[in-house]
């Protein structure tokens, strides 16, 4: 639960799917994914 770690895992996870496509980036969606992390339900 390092937050340095988790930031920098987060940027290099948008960094690689800006660059080419993965299997994930289709269901990427950064406003779910800061709601779900934040713990507050929608």
């Amino acid at each position: 639960m390092d937050t340095g770690i988790s930031k920098a895992a987060a940027v290099l996870g948008l960094r690689v799917m800006r660059k080419r496509a993965t299997i994930y980036g289709k269901y990427h969606c950064a406003q779910l994914a800061d709601q779900a992390l934040s713990g507050h339900a929608a």
